[in-house]
């Protein structure tokens, strides 16, 4: 009985251990239990700028609400942190919207991206760039007879040509600009901005000829074509590691084209991230939860415990196998002195 009562007693503590390590291990750990959700975050693009004057520039964008009423606004400003937003409007249906923000600076570039948000999240589109007029132009100029287009890779990965890539600190990359005319255009300017983070590296070559001149201060194309495009690609460095924040970090990169006192831009957005192994961002693990406290103190004190529960009646019967013998053992020895202390009676008797 007395065994009996001992081993209930050493469960119920076992018990208690394992409750309190399952709750240290959940309290330490980032686990949330997951939710099914019936609807989607919505999506939303960053279309374009129209109407740029010296002062304003009507911003469009495009989302899909996935079910959901969705509010949308513009965030934008002078620097890719952005810092301004526009009036926010509500809607259940799939559709374009558009915003004009005015009170701008005069031959200022400036950033924008589109943003939606519903109950089920929130998602942002692509920065893009714009830059004010220096002086009003005539109503009914279109931008349409010249077009640009940015793309960046990757050298040291030989990735493809893309908008938005993703690059470690030191890392070589490459820049991809495609001029285009509609109609004979003549004295064509690109001028390329690097952020902060990202420097040129050699020269620029305009349909693989190489260029005398930086395209920092401006390339000139004396003529283009109509239905032509010219290829300009230049390559830079992404700064070491000392210059990013732990994390991400995403630069932006714009390039403008002038002609004709019109200009037209594109942007490409490098992530640079701390930590990236040939542009993919390490996930080592160093255990089950990459938490130390818990893949090696408390899991194993967990499995150990639970092993222990679930073997507890054999490692008891070994117990009690043990104790059984001791006692055994004690009986003999016992009844050795007894048999001894008889026999010494009778000798003397």
């Amino acid at each position: 009985m007395k065994t009996t009562i001992k081993n209930k007693s050493r469960g119920f503590g076992l018990i208690k251990i394992m409750i309190i390590l399952v709750f240290l291990i959940f309290s330490f750990s980032d686990w949330r239990p997951s939710v099914v959700q019936a609807s989607q975050p919505p999506s939303v693009t960053t279309q374009g700028v129209t109407n740029i004057t010296i002062g304003s520039a009507l911003l469009q964008g495009h989302f899909s609400p996935n079910g959901r009423y969705t509010i949308v606004w513009f965030e934008w400003g002078t620097t890719s942190d952005l810092g301004n937003i526009t009036v926010r409007t509500g809607d259940l249906a799939t559709r374009t919207f558009e915003k004009t923000i005015s009170g701008l600076l005069p031959n200022t570039t400036y950033y924008f991206r589109a943003v939606a948000e519903n109950i089920d999240g929130r998602r942002h589109g692509r920065i893009i760039t714009f830059r004010t007029d220096l002086v009003d132009r005539p109503q009914g100029v279109a931008l349409s007879d010249l077009s640009v287009r940015k793309l960046a890779r990757s050298i040291d990965r030989n990735t493809n040509w893309q908008e938005t890539i993703t690059a470690a600190p030191g890392e070589l990359i490459s820049f991809w600009i495609e001029v285009r005319a509609d109609r004979f255009i003549q004295n064509v300017t690109v001028r390329n901005v690097l952020p902060k983070g990202i420097a040129y590296l050699g020269v620029p070559k305009v349909d693989n000829v190489i260029v005398n001149g930086g395209i920092r201060e401006g390339i000139r194309i004396r003529e283009i074509e109509a239905g032509q495009r010219r290829i300009i690609i230049f390559n830079a460095e992404v700064n070491q590691a000392e210059s990013f924040l732990a994390g991400g970090t995403n630069l932006i990169s714009s390039v403008f084209v002038s002609a004709g006192g019109e200009t037209v831009n594109d942007t490409a957005q490098i992530s640079v991230i701390r930590g990236v192994v040939a542009g993919v961002a390490t996930e080592v693990r160093t255990g089950l939860t990459d938490n130390k406290l818990i893949d090696f103190i408390l899991l194993p004190l967990f499995f150990t415990t639970l092993l222990f529960l679930f073997f507890r009646r054999h490692f008891w019967g070994i117990t009690e196998w043990m104790e059984s013998q001791k006692e055994l053992a004690n009986q003999r020895r016992a009844n050795r002195k007894l048999k001894k202390m008889r026999d010494w009676v009778i000798d003397k008797g």
